[in-house]
């Protein structure tokens, strides 16, 4: 994700972030039900149109998915990519009849309403084609970070405008932020450009705000596990230190004005009885 502007690092130049349309995935409806998890949060949306039928579809396809958690392999069974038997190939069957139940459902939906947000998921008509959107939360951070950086020792102030011509994605976008950050869009028209325009350049002249920066070592037993836990502040970069494997990421908080660089390593093993000296150190790691 973020490709196009990964490693841009100009806080000094970088104020705006335009986005033509909110990133995201257009794909054709009827290939979006085929991920089974797509299409169950579709059948609760049928359900609460009161479709009875998508109510034992989601029992019936959730119990299936819980022993064949990958839902790629359901979608290259049922694109003839893979072969299977038994549970997964059943899966494949239930996700097939059902999709193409909810599609045909969601088509008079999308006839009557042109465009409808389920959950983070945005489904249109155009012309005479049905899409859903699939929203791209880290391409937009990626790139709106690229205009609020920290530069010697300020965090640079920065403004991202989405322009889309669907609300929904707008909203969409929203709401998977708000799994990531406490950011919040505005109305363009409701904001005072001059103030925002004296913010932009005084946080690039060192009147912004100060950050402090704070370093974290998390230490824990199993490499698997610490590569999953250093996914929990977004995705981390790796480094090796000879044999040690290290996953760094970034936090910032914003009631403390903190930045907190958090770096997860695996001991490989259990460690214990570490601390050989009260005074100077903690658990064996010398601090100040």
């Amino acid at each position: 994700y973020g490709v196009v502007v990964r490693g841009l690092d100009l806080p000094e130049v970088i104020r705006y972030a335009i986005f033509l349309g909110v990133p995201s995935r257009k794909m054709s409806l009827m290939e979006t039900l085929l991920h089974p998890r797509r299409l169950l949060r579709v059948l609760i949306y049928l359900e609460e149109k009161g479709f009875e039928w998508a109510s034992e579809a989601f029992r019936e396809l959730s119990k299936k998915l819980e022993k064949v958690p990958e839902s790629a392999l359901v979608v290259s069974v049922i694109k003839g990519r893979l072969k299977a038997e038994g549970v997964l190939k059943d899966l494949a069957d239930l996700t097939k009849r059902y999709s193409e139940l909810a599609f045909l459902e969601l088509k008079k939906v999308l006839d009557a309403k042109k465009v409808i947000k389920i959950g983070t998921l945005v489904l249109a008509k155009e012309n005479d084609d049905y899409y859903a959107y699939i929203i791209d939360a880290p391409t937009y951070l990626q790139a709106s970070g690229r205009t609020s950086r920290l530069l010697n020792g300020v965090m640079t102030f920065g403004i991202s405008v989405v322009i889309d011509k669907y609300l929904e994605n707008v909203k969409a976008l929203e709401e998977r932020l708000s799994w990531l950050t406490r950011s919040k869009f505005r109305d363009f028209y409701e904001l005072d450009l001059n103030e925002i325009k004296e913010k932009l350049e005084k946080s690039r002249r060192g009147l912004g705000k100060k950050v402090n920066v704070k370093t974290i070592l998390l230490v824990v037993e199993s490499p698997t596990k610490a590569k999953t836990i250093a996914w929990f502040w977004g995705r981390p970069s790796r480094r090796r230190f000879g044999r040690i494997v290290a996953y760094e990421t970034s936090v910032f908080d914003e009631r403390e004005n903190v930045v907190y660089l958090i770096t997860t390593v695996a001991s490989r093993g259990h460690i214990y009885d570490l601390a050989v000296d009260e005074n100077g150190s903690r658990f064996g790691v010398n601090y100040k």
